[in-house]
């Protein structure tokens, strides 16, 4: 009877085991021609916003290229904030993420010499670093060792200042109170232009603008018009001071559990989805732009004495983005205007 029981309870082991092993489908490779769900998420709620229209795109690229057997489902800013999404990734129960890359910064700190003020001179620029150049490998490889697959990377237009004053040399900036990111590099880059940085949480940003709170806010020039700033701000400065930066991420762990053909569908799909912002986002900026100039005054700084006031801040961050880094970037930036 004992032997019975034994083999009983051996018998629910080991079903126990084939039923409750491997939950989360990552620790080993996709059965071929099975079907696979992806999750991919991101932060932002708005319908039209680049990094949901990035989204939508990689959704179409993947289920097309795998007739349909990769279903992508889409979480538009439904489960949390910027950080817990990017901890999902990280844990695993993301897949796949579109965020800016100030959250992967936790994780790879390098990447913020990608924040730093003027660093870039422009979109190409920011392709040839983070797609075809040393630097751009040495972050991904970064980025894999903490469970991160870079899988393509696209830059917004330059980040500008909705203010309440015209801002048209950096000696306008004199004791301004700005709304800034809680970002270390943009607090540094304002105190050297002589502003008065503030962090404050985007959500509370027309309230200090309408209240007075703060004189002027860093932001794109979509997202300020889509947050309704144009009512609270009779100036737009184009000081292009950063650019906003996104990625196409992947658990690497939940990657690398793909078949060969699974996962090349995945990295192509993302690769071409950051291709379609290089394209659409452009458009977003212009028509986005027109909008501010039906109730703002758009202003064109002279910006040599900006970039003259924020040049002296580099080598505060050597230490702890990399000099390498830095000076990469740079020198790569020789080749553009």
């Amino acid at each position: 009877m004992r032997t019975d029981w034994l083999v009983v309870l051996a018998s629910i082991i080991i079903l126990g085991g084939i039923v409750g092993g491997n939950p989360d489908n990552t620790s080993a490779a996709t059965p071929a021609g099975s079907s696979v769900t992806i999750k991919a998420v991101s932060e932002i709620t708005s319908v039209d916003g680049l990094n949901n229209k990035v989204l939508d795109q990689f959704k179409a690229e993947v289920e097309k290229a795998s007739g349909g057997k990769l279903k992508v489902e889409l979480y538009k800013g439904t489960l949390g904030t910027g950080k817990e999404v990017m901890e999902g990734l990280v844990l695993g129960s993301n897949h796949v993420v579109v965020l800016e890359k100030s959250l992967l910064t936790a994780y790879v700190p390098a990447v913020g010499a990608l924040s730093l003020p003027y660093i870039f001179k422009g979109r190409e620029h920011i392709n040839k670093t983070l797609r075809d150049s040393e630097v751009g490998k040495a972050l991904e490889q970064r980025g894999a060792a903490k469970g991160i697959a870079s899988l393509g990377w696209f830059a917004y237009s330059p980040r500008v200042l909705a203010t309440n004053k015209p801002v048209r040399q950096v000696t306008d900036m004199s004791g301004l109170k700005v709304r800034i990111m809680n970002d270390p590099v943009m607090l540094g880059t304002y105190q050297s232009e002589g502003a008065a940085p503030v962090p404050i949480a985007w959500g509370e940003t027309y309230l200090a603008m309408s209240q007075g709170t703060v004189g002027a806010v860093d932001t794109t020039v979509s997202d300020g018009r889509d947050s309704k700033l144009p009512e609270v701000s009779k100036y737009l400065s184009l000081t292009n001071t950063f650019h906003s930066i996104a990625g196409i991420y992947a658990s690497k762990r939940w990657l690398d559990g793909l078949t060969p053909e699974q996962r090349k569908i995945v990295v192509d799909s993302a690769k071409s989805a950051a291709k379609f912002a290089d394209v659409e986002e452009p458009k977003l900026y212009e028509t986005a732009l027109r909008d501010w100039a039906k109730s703002s005054e758009i202003i064109k700084p002279d910006l040599a004495g900006f970039r003259q006031a924020v040049a002296k801040i580099y080598p505060q961050y050597y230490e702890k983005f990399g000099k390498d880094i830095i000076e990469g970037i740079l020198k790569l930036g020789e080749q553009y205007q």
